[in-house]
């Protein structure tokens, strides 16, 4: 598995303190550097308000260790080939396991 893991993928973290009244923009800071395997799992469309949205979904495969370290969230995202990623879900493995799954989306809206 770590002969797959060629993905260099940086963490990072929402540091903004954004009120409901505010017109701030996002602040994300940099967690962490780490390898991981990345594999695309779909492609979608759909349309909302005339608008097309084509969403790619990623598999992010990683050390447990890793995961645990920087105690990674669906509030995170992951920056890989160019491209942000959005968390969507961490799959928080059993007791022992070495690799944990993170189930990513990066999207466009034209």
């Amino acid at each position: 598995m770590s002969s797959r893991m060629r993905g260099v993928c940086t963490l990072q973290r929402d540091t903004s303190d954004i009120g409901i009244d505010s017109d701030e923009a996002q602040a994300w800071t940099t967690v962490a550097t780490f390898r991981a395997e990345v594999r695309p799992l779909r492609f979608s469309e759909s349309e909302r308000e005339g608008a097309v949205r084509a969403v790619q979904g990623y598999l992010l495969v990683l050390h447990t260790s890793t995961v645990r370290a920087h105690t990674i969230t669906a509030a995170d995202r992951v920056l890989w080939n160019g491209r942000t990623l959005n968390i969507r879900e961490v799959r928080d493995p059993d007791p022992g396991v070495r690799f944990t799954e993170i189930i990513a989306e990066s999207g466009v809206t034209q």
